[in-house]
């Protein structure tokens, strides 16, 4: 479950903001997008400043995704093996983290800060696969920087786009979210139609 955000924030400040990045990529229950887009919208609101914020969000996540790293090196990888499934590393988790990772390592630790679960995981198997540390470092850093600075600014123009234009799209948010749901519902209705015929197939083979 994730935890509130906004109260943690505006409560602990820059610091805080630290924290939950640099915690969340050893499994804590913050969401780094939904942390950095609060703290841009607080940012608009003229709560905090964009450079501290920038700087406590990205090194965050540099130390944490540092850690993680460290934590590969050495037992990590069999505790995550164990224990992983209360940090939301799960098996199944680990091993798609474990494909896509492959032979791109740098592009793998750059893109995959963009992807939530396996953010977690490829900084571990970075340290697993004993990934270069210099190398990981300037990959890892140049991605926490643009993780933090797309997710901060997102929370700041949405809510100057909100002010804008929410009037105007209000009347048709629920009937939208309907819409989004409805067709969410049917395509996993013929989904799971067509996997059910795919199994029965497989089962007269």
């Amino acid at each position: 479950m994730h935890i509130a955000i906004l109260p943690l924030v505006h409560r602990y400040g820059y610091i805080g903001l630290f924290f939950m990045m640099a915690t969340e990529m050893l499994g804590a229950p913050f969401p780094a997008e939904t942390t950095l887009t609060v703290c841009g919208f607080a940012w608009g609101q003229g709560a905090f400043s964009f450079v501290p914020l920038f700087l406590a969000g990205s090194v965050g996540n540099i130390v944490g995704s540092t850690l993680s790293y460290g934590l590969g090196r050495g037992p990590g990888y069999r505790l995550v093996h164990r224990y992983g499934r209360f940090v939301r590393l799960t098996e199944e988790r680990m091993a798609k983290a474990e494909r896509a990772f492959g032979k791109r390592r740098k592009l793998a630790v750059f893109v995959f800060k963009f992807v939530s679960i396996l953010r977690l995981a490829v900084p571990l198997l970075a340290g697993v696969s004993k990934m270069n540390f210099a190398l990981f470092t300037l990959v890892n850093a140049a991605s926490a920087f643009l993780f933090a600075a797309i997710y901060l600014l997102e929370g700041r123009y949405l809510d100057v786009l909100w002010k804008q234009y929410g009037a105007d799209v209000r009347p048709f948010l629920w009937p939208g979210v309907g819409l989004v749901l409805a067709a969410g519902v049917i395509v996993a209705w013929r989904w799971n139609v067509k996997w059910g015929r795919a199994k029965r197939g497989k089962d007269y083979v």
